[in-house]
C-alpha cells in the first residue's frame, strides 16, 4: 500500500500537476497549538485542533500557499 502510495505522488510531481501533501497529527476538538512542518521533516506534536487543520487545508486550496508541497500539520 506504501509503495502504490509514493508511485502515486511521484507521477503526479513528474506530470507538474499542482498538489499538497497534508500529513497530519490526529485530530481534535480541544484547542491546540498549531505547527506547520516542511517536506521531510516529522510529526513531532501529538494532536492538531480540528478548525485549525481545516483552516490551513483551506489555504492550501485557495491562496496556493503550500504548492508543490509535503505539509506536515500537528500541536508542536
Amino acid at each position: 500500500m506504501i509503495l502504490s502510495y509514493q508511485y502515486a505522488i511521484k507521477m503526479i510531481d513528474e506530470l507538474e500537476i499542482p498538489y499538497t501533501i497534508v500529513r497530519a497529527a490526529p485530530q481534535t476538538n480541544a484547542s491546540t497549538s498549531v505547527k506547520v512542518s516542511n517536506e521531510g521533516s516529522p510529526l513531532q506534536g501529538d494532536l492538531v485542533n480540528v478548525d485549525s487543520l481545516a483552516t490551513i487545508i483551506a489555504n492550501a486550496c485557495s491562496i496556493d500557499q503550500y504548492t508543490n508541497q509535503s505539509i506536515g500539520v500537528s500541536d508542536i
